[in-house]
């Protein structure tokens, strides 16, 4: 279980995040969504102590995370952070494989183990033809499913996913998602698109000005009435078995309207 409470986080002077409450009951899988500059990298930063809250306190599994050491942390919370350009030039395998220091001592490190588990985690996300190759010289799409597998190696019980389906095309978005949902970890995923927060997620949380709007079942959420204002969108909502689904259309600031086009039109 993951539970923020009352987390506020102040960066360069001013504060992003303003006394935000969240849980994440075992095995649950819930977003974080909102327009850009809204906190959410923030503040899934700090469910890690990747950066440090100013105020409130976060708790893994009852365990307050500011008492904790990092090698502690990280045996618990594998984070899958935004794709960078900045990769080692290390193989694939390797890459993969450093999800193993979090448990593994130094001389345990790249047994047989840890072999098998790196193996069967590239087979997982479709990597395992890729194993030999430089990081460095694979697809941006390519190295986030990478980052999927060393969190996978890394058996931890909780995961946090920053926008991990950049640069993936849809196929990819959809099985990654998936594969995230198989693993029954305790999951907090920062997701740009909501409609699939709204298929994979069972719960979402809508940040606006490093607020929290709203948080619950993504039916609940993710209405027009909610969404409209906050990203400046004339937005309709079909449900399709049993989810919402949202079409987007630019709105017209004057009438309130939208320009014509249809939803279709914005791409």
């Amino acid at each position: 279980m993951i539970q923020a409470e009352h987390v506020t986080i102040d960066r360069g002077g001013r504060t992003i995040c303003h006394d935000v409450d969240l849980t994440v009951g075992p095995g649950e899988v819930v977003g974080i969504v909102g327009p850009n500059g809204s906190g959410k990298t923030t503040f899934l930063l700090s469910l890690n102590r990747a950066l440090a809250a100013a105020g409130g306190r976060v708790l893994i599994d009852g365990a307050d995370i500011a008492g904790m050491t990092r090698r502690r942390i990280a045996r618990q919370v594998a984070v899958v952070a935004q794709e960078s350009e900045t990769a080692l030039p290390l193989s694939v395998r390797d890459s993969v494989a450093l999800g193993r220091l979090a448990s593994s001592s130094m001389l345990d490190y790249g047994d047989a183990g840890d072999t098998e588990l790196v193996d069967a985690a590239l087979t997982r996300v479709d990597l395992g033809g890729l194993a030999d190759r430089l990081i460095t010289r694979i697809s941006g799409g390519e190295r986030q499913r990478a980052m999927v597998a060393r969190a996978i190696v890394q058996q931890a019980t909780h995961l946090l996913l920053d926008e991990p389906t950049n640069h993936l095309d849809l196929h990819h978005q959809f099985s990654l998602l998936e594969l995230v949902r198989e693993l029954d970890c305790t999951t907090v995923i920062v997701l740009h698109d909501l409609n699939l927060a709204a298929r994979f997620c069972d719960r979402v949380a809508l940040l606006a000005d490093g607020r929290v709007v709203a948080a619950g079942a993504p039916g609940e959420v993710l209405t027009p009435e909610r969404i409209a204002p906050i990203y400046h969108l004339h937005v309709e909502r079909i449900d399709h078995r049993g989810r919402p689904c949202l079409l987007f259309d630019p709105a017209d600031t004057t009438t309130g309207t939208t320009d014509g086009r249809s939803a279709d039109d914005t791409g």
